[in-house]
């Protein structure tokens, strides 16, 4: 709902499998996943969108509070929060990865 008041278009689904089906449907400027989801978590999600070439492009955060250790910076997301995080966090992240992708796509017109 935070994000929706900053003006965001916010769509949420109950687990990696049904995330997949969506983007296959309406690719998202932007993927924000729990790694701890049932079924397929968001690691496995960001890893099966990056190995799709049509969703290998919107940036990805990844969240998690229960993992133990350093989750491993790869390709397969562009940011990860530690829960608990705040909103201005998560907000941060949201902002600078869409001005990010916003920059590519001006870049691309060129």
């Amino acid at each position: 709902m935070m994000l929706e008041g900053y003006g965001y278009d916010v769509s949420v689904v109950a687990n990696g499998a049904e995330a997949l089906v969506r983007i296959g449907q309406r690719q998202p400027e932007l993927l924000i996943s729990d790694c701890g989801m049932p079924g397929i978590g968001g690691i496995e999600l960001s890893q099966a969108l990056r190995a799709r070439p049509t969703d290998a492009q919107f940036p990805i955060i990844l969240m998690s509070g229960s993992l133990r250790g350093k989750v491993a910076r790869g390709s397969s997301y562009d940011a990860f929060l530690r829960k608990p995080f705040s909103a201005e966090d998560l907000l941060h992240e949201v902002r600078r990865l869409v001005a990010m992708t916003d920059a590519s796509r001006t870049n691309i017109r060129h």
